[in-house]
C-alpha cells in the first residue's frame, strides 16, 4: 500500500486506562433483508455449541474459520452471525477478495439461540493470539460490526488487524461499525486502515479503539471518501499518528483523548477534520505536534484542542492550504497563536483526564458553547452522543454549532420563584387628596422572567404589566384604580376588594401569586400625633384611638410590631402568611432557630425562597393551616392572598383550648350554617370579636382589627 502520510520513528509506550467500550458507542441494530429464516445466506458460529456444527441457526459451527472458508466457496451465502463468546483457536487471516459475489456481513453480539443480537451483553472477542492480521478485505461491499479484535500483531511488521482495500472500478461501499479494538500490538501498518479509490466509499463509525500500540505505524488510517464518525480512541501509542485522513475523507464527532504518538492527528489531501475532541494526548517525537496538516487543501474547524502535551506544538502545516479555524484550545503544554477564527476558552470539563466522553462533555456555562461555525453536511447533523446540531446551548436564542463533538444543549433554568408579595396601602384612598391615592405591588422574582400584573374587574383581566421580561430582583407596579376597559374607554374602579394575578414564566417554569387590593376612598390621612400623644410610639396612631390598648398589646407580645417606617398602618389589609405568622407568635408557637420544614414544601406554591415558609410549615404541623381543600385553589395555600375574616378566625381559634361550636351553629345574619366556618362564626358573635349583626365575611382583615380580636382574647382569658 501506498502510504500517504509522513512517517516518523518513537519508542512505543503503552497507556493504561479501563471502561467498558460498548457503554461508550450507542449501538443502533443493523437491519437486513430477512433471509435467515430459510438459511439461504447466513453462516451462524458459536463457540459454546456442543453439537457437530454444521454452520446453521441450529447447528451452529464452533469457530469462525470454516464459516468463513463456506461463505467464500458459496455464492448463496454472504453472512456470518456471530454469538458472544471468546475465538481464539481460528486459521488467521480472514482474507476476502474482489471473488467473493456478494455483501460480506460480519456481525458479532449474538445469544447462542440467536435470536437476539445486543453485542454490550454478548461480546463477540476475535483473539487473534499475535498473529498478523485478522481481516483482509479488497474488492468488497459490507459490514463489519458488532465484533471485540484483540492480541494481534505481536512484532509482525505491516501488520493490521482489519483492512479494507477498495480501489476498483465497480463501486463498493464498506462500514466498520460499533466494534472494539483494544490490546493490539505491531512494529507498522495500522489497527484500523480503510482505503478507497474513484467512486468506492467507506465508514467507520461507533468504534471504540484503546491501549492498541504500534511501534511504527498509525491507530486509524482513512484513505479517500471514508467518513470517520463518532469513535473513541483512547490510551493508543503509535510510531507514527494516532489518526490519519487524506485524500477527500471526512472526519467528524470523534474522541481522542489521552493518547502517544508524535502526531495525533493528521490531515492531507483534501480531508476535513470537524466536530471532533482532541484533549490530553501526548505528541513526542521529532517533528511531532498535535494535529498536522501535509500537502494539499484541507479543513480543520470546529475542533477541541485542550490540555495536549508532549513536545511538539499544537498545529502545525507542512506545505498546506489547509483551513484552521473556529477551533477552540485551551491548556495546552505548548500553545499555538490563536488568530483568525480560532478561540482561547475553557470548555469546563468534569474531568480533563478521564476517557469517558462523558466527562469530556462541554461544561454549562462555557464560552466554548455557540462558539463555532454552522456547517452543513448531513453528517454534522448531530454529535458523538445522538444530540441534534445546532442547539443554543448559551440561551441567547441564537443556535450555532458548538466546537468538539459534542453540541451542548442549554442549561435547564430553574422556574421562577415569587417571593416578599406585597400590597401597600392596602386598602388605598384614590379620592385626590394625596393621601393614598396609589397602591404599590411589589414582589421579588428568584429568575429572570416575563411577568404579567393583572386586576380582574366585573370578571375582565386588566393589565397593569403587560408580560415583560424582568430581571432577577424586586418587581413593583403602581395602580391608581384607573384602567381602559373593553370599549377602550379610560375608567375609574368603583370601591370595593379586587382579586389581582401576578404570574412569572421562564423556560424552567412558571409561578403565581393571587393576592388582593381593595379601594376604599373614605379613608382619610389621620393627624400625625405630637411624640408624646403616640400610640405605642406609632407615628400614625395617636394615644387616643379607640384601639390604642390593643396595638399597645399586640406590639408588647412580639405579635405586631409596625412597619420600618414608625407606622402600624391599622387600616392596612393583611395577607394569609402574615396572619399564620401573627398567630404563631401570639400562642408562642414559633422558634426561629427551628427547620420545621425538613427540606420538603408544605404546598406547591411555598417554596423555600418564600418569606413565610418556615412559619406555614409550622401551621401545618400544629394543625392551624389546612390550606385549600376545593376549587382552582385545592392543594395550595395561596401566601399572598389577603387573608378573609373567617380566614382569620379558623387561623386564630384553631390554637385555642377551647371547643369550636358546631359547624350547624347559627349566629350572624350574613353567616348560613353548616359553612365550614360557621363554628368559628357563632364563638366570634359569642365573644363579641367581630361587634354587629354582620360578620361580612368575605371582607378583607385590617390590622387594626387583628389587633382588636386579639386583645379581646387576652382580656378573656384565652391568650
Amino acid at each position: 500500500m501506498k502510504r500517504i502520510l509522513s512517517s516518523f520513528a518513537v519508542a512505543a509506550m503503552v497507556l493504561t486506562g479501563s471502561m467498558n467500550a460498548f457503554a461508550q458507542i450507542i449501538y443502533m441494530p443493523v437491519q437486513f433483508i430477512n433471509c435467515e429464516d430459510n438459511n439461504t445466506c447466513v453462516m451462524y458460529v458459536d463457540d459454546s455449541f456442543t453439537g457437530t456444527g454444521g454452520g446453521t441457526k441450529s447447528n451452529p459451527y464452533k469457530s469462525i474459520t470454516p464459516a468463513m472458508n463456506f461463505i467464500k466457496a458459496s455464492d448463496d451465502y454472504s453472512r456470518i452471525y456471530i454469538a458472544g463468546g471468546t475465538y481464539d483457536n481460528e486459521t488467521l487471516p480472514f482474507e476476502i477478495d474482489d471473488t467473493f459475489p456478494g455483501e460480506l456481513q460480519i456481525l458479532g453480539g449474538y445469544n447462542s439461540t440467536f435470536t437476539t443480537r445486543n453485542p454490550e451483553l454478548y461480546p463477540t472477542v476475535i483473539q487473534a493470539n499475535g498473529e498478523p492480521e485478522v481481516l483482509d478485505i479488497s474488492g468488497v461491499k459490507g459490514i463489519v460490526d458488532g465484533v471485540i479484535f484483540e492480541g494481534t500483531g505481536v512484532g509482525v511488521n505491516n501488520s493490521h488487524v482489519l483492512r479494507v482495500t477498495n480501489t476498483g472500478a465497480t463501486t463498493h461501499n464498506f462500514k466498520v461499525t460499533n466494534n472494539i479494538f483494544r490490546n493490539n500490538d505491531g512494529q507498522s501498518g495500522s489497527i484500523l486502515t480503510i482505503l478507497t479509490q474513484g467512486s468506492n466509499t467507506g465508514l467507520i463509525s461507533e468504534n471504540t479503539f484503546y491501549q492498541n500500540d504500534v511501534t511504527d505505524g498509525y491507530i486509524v488510517t482513512s484513505i479517500g471518501e471514508v467518513d470517520t464518525t463518532k469513535n473513541l480512541l483512547y490510551a493508543n501509542s503509535a510510531g507514527e499518528n494516532i489518526f490519519a485522513c487524506s485524500l477527500d475523507g471526512l472526519a467528524t464527532n470523534n474522541f481522542l483523548l489521552g493518547n502517544l504518538a508524535p502526531v495525533i492527528a493528521e490531515v492531507a489531501a483534501g480531508c476535513a477534520f470537524i466536530h471532533n475532541t482532541v484533549v490530553d494526548n501526548d505528541a513526542t517525537g521529532p517533528d511531532s505536534a498535535v494535529m498536522k496538516s501535509g500537502s494539499g487543501q484541507g479543513d480543520i474547524r470546529n475542533n477541541i484542542f485542550a490540555y495536549n502535551g508532549g513536545f511538539g506544538p499544537l498545529y502545525v502545516a507542512t506545505g498546506s492550504d489547509t483551513t484552521f479555524d473556529y477551533n477552540a484550545i485551551f491548556g495546552n503544554l505548548y500553545s499555538t497563536t490563536i488568530e483568525d477564527n480560532n478561540m482561547a476558552c475553557d470548555p469546563l470539563f468534569a474531568d480533563k483526564d478521564s476517557t469517558d466522553p462523558e466527562n469530556v462533555k462541554l461544561g454549562a456555562g462555557s464560552a466554548c458553547i455557540d462558539a463555532g461555525i454552522n456547517i452543513s453536511p448531513t453528517i454534522l447533523s448531530t454529535d458523538y452522543f445522538g444530540a441534534s446540531r445546532p442547539l443554543d446551548g448559551d440561551g441567547q436564542s441564537g443556535a450555532t454549532n458548538d466546537p468538539g463533538a459534542h453540541e451542548a444543549e442549554a442549561a435547564q433554568v430553574p422556574a421562577p420563584v415569587i417571593s416578599n408579595m406585597s400590597v401597600s396601602p392596602n386598602p388605598f384612598s384614590p379620592n385626590g387628596d394625596g393621601y393614598q391615592d396609589t397602591t404599590t405591588i411589589s414582589f421579588n422574582i428568584s429568575q429572570e422572567a416575563t411577568v404579567s400584573v393583572d386586576v380582574i374587574i366585573d370578571n375582565s383581566k386588566i393589565q397593569l404589566l403587560e408580560n415583560t421580561i424582568m430581571p432577577a430582583g424586586s418587581v413593583s407596579v403602581t395602580w391608581d384604580s384607573s384602567y381602559i376597559d373593553n370599549n377602550n374607554a379610560a375608567q375609574e374602579a368603583v370601591d370595593g376588594t379586587y382579586d389581582l394575578e401576578i404570574g412569572a414564566s421562564n423556560g424552567g417554569g412558571s409561578a403565581f401569586a393571587e393576592p388582593t387590593v381593595t379601594i376604599d376612598r373614605t379613608i382619610e390621612e389621620p393627624e400625625t400625633p405630637a411624640p408624646g400623644g403616640q400610640c405605642a410610639g406609632y407615628t400614625d396612631v395617636s394615644a387616643s384611638h379607640s384601639s390604642c390598648d390593643a396595638i399597645e398589646y399586640v406590639q408588647s407580645i412580639g405579635a405586631m410590631t409596625g412597619n420600618p417606617d414608625g407606622t402600624f398602618a391599622p387600616n392596612e389589609l393583611l395577607q394569609r402568611d402574615q396572619v399564620a405568622k401573627i398567630s404563631l407568635e401570639t400562642f408562642g408557637l414559633f422558634n426561629d432557630t427551628e427547620d420545621y420544614c425538613n427540606g420538603t414544601d408544605p404546598f406547591p406554591d411555598v417554596p423555600p425562597a418564600q418569606w413565610s415558609y418556615q412559619y406555614i410549615c409550622r401551621g401545618v404541623d400544629v394543625g392551624m393551616i389546612t390550606g385549600y381543600e376545593g376549587g382552582a385553589d385545592a392543594g395550595f395555600y395561596r401566601p399572598a392572598r389577603q387573608v378573609n375574616r373567617v380566614e382569620f378566625l379558623a387561623l386564630i381559634l384553631r390554637n385555642l383550648s377551647d371547643t369550636m361550636p358546631a359547624d350547624s351553629s347559627t349566629s350572624y345574619s350574613d353567616v348560613e350554617a353548616n359553612q365550614w366556618f360557621s363554628g368559628y362564626a357563632r364563638y366570634s358573635l359569642d365573644n363579641d370579636l367581630f361587634a354587629g349583626p354582620n360578620l361580612m365575611p368575605t371582607n378583607g382583615t385590617k390590622r387594626v382589627e387583628v389587633a382588636d380580636v386579639l386583645y379581646k382574647l387576652h382580656n378573656a382569658g384565652k391568650i
